[in-house]
């Protein structure tokens, strides 16, 4: 059957993003990734990318209402703050403002320190970062306005550690630690941060971790249920970690990506409990194909890549497949357009039927990363293009990130030293195809200049090393958490990580043309 977005679905999307948008800034560009352009190989000049927002459903329901007297407003109200994770707003001269509205901040850090708003000036950002605490409760920050008066803007924080329980008999806590497949399902309750959630529904993932001593499950909730700054969840992966050697490699890397937009799933470590107590700390994980149907307004085509010939179809259900080789041929397609096109035909139409740029990225970022396997650790998945594009458009969402600064998980990669452990046809043309190549090189010098230079990638490190650190000083955590007598170290392993990193870009610095 084949898969096609209405007309009706497009209006219907651009009337919300057009109301998403309408806090007096919807003319502002919204941009995926520092720097990236907002049009798509192949899409017409003035075809604007589809936006893909990061930002959880209904982010600040605790924020308090604003001072219709106040000189200034943050625009996109309400909002709020997550610990240690920067946020940046904008602030809007009031209409009735007169003279200069001076801006600061309590509470969290703020960059720069303050903002002078004025007639000629009636906008400006901001960054503020709040710090990570070891309390339940985040706290505020206060935006200042000092005109000819004082008023405040508090914004409240969310802290950013979590404690999860599922609820157990001793029964399903014995089977759980004796299973070793992900079929067997078992009805569980939950707790969140000590609160009773909705019961869900749980089986054991991750094959190759079946027999690591802390289990990695699926859960899926009776409702949807909110954790911390969570959009509604209706599905949750509770990663072990368990490959993830410093418990840093996957919390960074994810962190990085959300700031480059290739990883719009909600993500953060959490405290699991069970059984008789912690079970360590774990990295909560939106299931993609949920991501994937909440950042596209409803996707009818997500596909997870195994290799080049093999896949699974996510949605829709298998079962409901009438015609599995119709359903893939879109997708299939994009794996020989390299065999009759090149240069710039070649990205002409590789960027008709798919984010090709966003793939570039995350090549690149791979192979600053250094990430051992990732072939089979993507999604494509329909979503409306840009003018011009075929239906479906493919946006792609990477996953699993415990290779990082690993050796390739398998052998023959293609052999071009600005990539690393590439084996897809998607990636072969950055090697045999000169534009290809060019337009690769382009994407790797931004990221390496932007949000992968080493002292980004070394504060992203840092942060969850924090966050990390912070639940490894609660009871019995560090403990559970230690393996063959060596137990985490985050304020070591950031550090080692970093230099790591800021070795493999000078490298790929020296390659560059």
């Amino acid at each position: 059957m084949p898969v096609t977005y209405t007309a009706a679905r497009r209006l219907v999307l651009a009337g919300l993003f057009l109301v998403a948008c309408d806090d007096g800034t919807a003319s502002t560009p919204v941009e995926s990734a520092p720097d990236v352009e907002p049009v798509l190989d192949g899409a017409a000049p003035d075809a604007p990318a589809p936006r893909v927002d990061m930002a959880p459903v209904e982010p600040a329901p605790d924020a308090g209402l604003l001072d219709p007297a106040a000189p200034a407003r943050i625009a996109g109200w309400p909002v709020r703050l997550v610990e240690g994770r920067p946020s940046t707003f904008e602030v809007v001269l009031s209409a009735q403002a007169e003279g200069v509205v001076r801006v600061s901040a309590e509470g969290a850090a703020m960059r720069p320190e303050a903002i002078e708003l004025s007639a000629d000036q009636p906008r400006a950002t901001f960054e503020l970062t709040a710090a990570i605490d070891a309390d339940e409760d985040g706290g505020q920050a206060t935006v200042w306005l000092d005109a000819d008066g004082r008023w405040p803007i508090e914004i409240p924080i969310v802290d950013v550690h979590q404690t999860f329980e599922l609820v157990m008999t001793p029964e399903q806590v014995d089977a759980v630690r004796r299973e070793r497949t992900r079929e067997a399902r078992y009805i569980v309750g939950t707790r969140i941060g000590g609160v009773p959630g909705p019961s869900a529904e749980i089986n054991l993932r991750g094959k190759g971790t079946f027999f690591c001593a802390r289990r990695s499950f699926t859960v899926r909730f009776d409702e949807p249920a909110r954790i911390g700054d969570s959009p509604p969840l209706e599905h949750l992966t509770l990663l072990s970690m368990c490959e993830d050697t410093p418990y840093l490699r996957m919390h960074s890397a994810s962190a990085i990506m959300r700031a480059i937009g290739l990883f719009p799933a909600w993500f953060g470590f959490a405290e699991l409990r069970y059984g008789e107590g912690t079970r360590g700390v774990y990295l909560m994980v939106e299931r993609p194909r949920k991501a994937a149907d909440r950042v596209s307004g409803g996707t009818d085509l997500v596909i997870r890549r195994l290799n080049d010939a093999e896949e699974e179809i996510k949605v829709p259900d298998e079962d409901d497949i009438g015609d599995r080789e119709a359903v893939l041929g879109p997708y299939r397609a994009l794996y020989t357009l390299a065999d009759g096109l090149s240069g710039e035909a070649l990205l002409d139409q590789l960027g008709r039927r798919m984010d090709y740029t966003a793939y570039l990225d995350w090549l690149a970022l791979n192979s600053v990363l250094e990430n051992g396997d990732y072939r089979d650790e993507v999604y494509f998945y329909a979503r409306p293009g840009p003018v011009g594009a075929a239906d479906p458009w493919f946006a792609i969402m990477p996953w699993d990130y415990d290779g990082v600064q690993t050796r390739c998980h398998v052998g023959n990669p293609i052999p071009e030293p600005l990539m690393y452990c590439a084996e897809s046809g998607l990636d072969r043309p950055v090697m045999s195809d000169p534009v290809v190549q060019a337009r690769y090189v382009e994407r790797l010098q931004r990221l390496i200049d932007g949000p992968l230079s080493p002292a980004a990638y070394a504060e992203a490190v840092r942060r969850s090393a924090a966050e990390l650190a912070v639940y490894l000083a609660r009871p019995g955590v560090l403990e559970i958490m230690t393996r063959d007598g060596v137990s985490p170290a985050p304020d070591v392993d950031a550090p080692a990580m970093a230099d790591r990193q800021a070795e493999r870009v000078e490298t790929l610095r020296a390659l560059l043309p």
